[in-house]
């Protein structure tokens, strides 16, 4: 009977030591055997998982600013037809009423950093991005929070000042053309300023035209940076711009 009892012991140690192996096996190296057995365990949606989200956020921070309104992100180095590498100078939105129609970024090639940067205060920063002298790329990317059809869109920006109607007919239609019935929630299109007088125009990542017009030119530029500026905000946050060097 002795003899049974310790052969029964024996059997459990033995299952409770090949148990452990085999915990010890699986678990990665730095982490405890009892952490598979607590909230937050590897692949129990816990604290490694949280983890990794939670740096993935980090590294997302560090390369985007969000929109406050919105939530958007904007890059803080983006590429456009116009340049190559352009650096993110403010963000904002576009409200009709209560409603956040797009956020709008603005971006610069590096001369427009250093020009920025140089002033202080709204107008003087704002001012200094619009400044005809400034031979240098510009561009604002528009990022849609609902529907907008291609007809709205373009009424709303032939409001624009200083262009012929001739020159106000020729971008409206181009717009229609380009964007093609409407713009959905999450979709994209961009201006951008390219030398002193050329406006490109991209929907959806895709170039849809170009004008060369100087009165066009400075007109949308004032669209976002003038004194009647579609997104007060927008110059609110360029007043606040530091660049990261």
């Amino acid at each position: 009977m002795a003899q049974t009892v310790l052969g029964s012991a024996l059997i459990l140690i033995a299952v409770a030591i090949a148990g452990i192996s085999y915990y010890a096996a699986l678990t990665p190296v730095g982490v405890g055997i009892s952490a598979f057995f607590q909230e937050g365990a590897p692949g129990a949606g816990g604290g490694i998982d949280s983890s990794k989200a939670a740096t993935a956020s980090r590294v997302a921070t560090a390369i985007s600013r969000a929109e406050s309104s919105t939530g958007s992100q904007f890059p803080l180095v983006r590429s456009f037809s116009a340049a190559k590498d352009m650096s993110l100078i403010g963000v904002g939105v576009r409200k009709k009423a209560i409603i956040n129609v797009y956020s709008v970024g603005i971006y610069g090639a590096k001369q427009v950093v250093r020009v920025v940067e140089a002033k202080a205060g709204e107008y003087a920063r704002c001012h200094a991005i619009v400044e005809k002298n400034l031979k240098t790329s510009r561009a604002a990317l528009l990022k849609f929070n609902m529907a907008v059809t291609a007809e709205k869109m373009a009424d709303a920006m032939s409001a624009v000042e200083g262009p012929s109607q001739e020159i106000k007919d020729t971008f409206t239609a181009m717009l229609v053309k380009g964007i093609g019935g409407k713009l959905t929630k999450g979709e994209e299109m961009t201006f951008e300023w390219k030398g002193t007088n050329t406006v490109v125009l991209t929907a959806r990542g895709v170039s849809i035209g170009e004008i060369k017009d100087k009165a066009l030119f400075q007109g949308l530029l004032e669209i976002y940076l003038g004194e009647n500026s579609v997104s007060p905000s927008l110059k609110k946050d360029i007043a606040a711009f530091t660049s990261s060097k």
